[in-house]
């Protein structure tokens, strides 16, 4: 979990290269409330759009594409909203 708000003045680092920071390491940047649906992220579009007035969040999760369905999963358990198997299934 990470937080991204306003750049301050003297940042020398822009939006773009977090969202490309984790993109070319094979993170989906996710926002919370989004954690436990089945999505791929945010692309760059929305995370920078994402920053505007009324911001909807500052913060962020990382995760591995490789691991995204597992997170989804454990979200929907925490959240009781994971739909459960019969086990006659």
């Amino acid at each position: 979990m990470f937080e991204s708000g306003l750049n301050r003045d003297d940042s020398p680092y822009e939006k773009t290269d977090l969202f490309h920071y984790f993109d070319q390491r094979n993170y989906a940047i996710v926002v919370p409330n989004r954690l436990g649906h089945n999505d791929n992220g945010l692309s760059e579009e929305g995370f920078l759009e994402s920053h505007w007035y009324p911001r909807r969040t500052t913060n962020y999760f990382a995760v591995h594409r490789d691991r995204r369905t597992e997170f989804r999963d454990i979200a929907r358990r925490v959240l009781g909203t994971q739909r459960h198997k019969p086990s006659f299934l």
